[in-house]
């Protein structure tokens, strides 16, 4: 199955950094549990980009389960 590229809003990065840096204040797991949540969300999503729905401004929407 081919990946699409996936891209992040220009302040997306930065705020999934910021909540690392959040959970990883409480907890080096919970931290770690986020990027991999992360980083299962950008594999998901890159397999098939049109299987989230729509949202504002031609994006699309996926919400972490964790």
């Amino acid at each position: 199955m081919r990946r699409e590229r996936v891209t992040f809003h220009s302040g997306a990065f930065e705020d999934a950094r910021n909540a690392w840096e959040w959970y990883n204040k409480k907890s080096a797991s919970a931290a770690d549990g986020f990027w991999a949540e992360l980083e299962r969300a950008v594999d998901l999503i890159a397999l098939s980009p049109t299987r989230w729905p729509r949202h504002i401004q031609g994006t699309r929407r996926y919400v972490m389960h964790r």
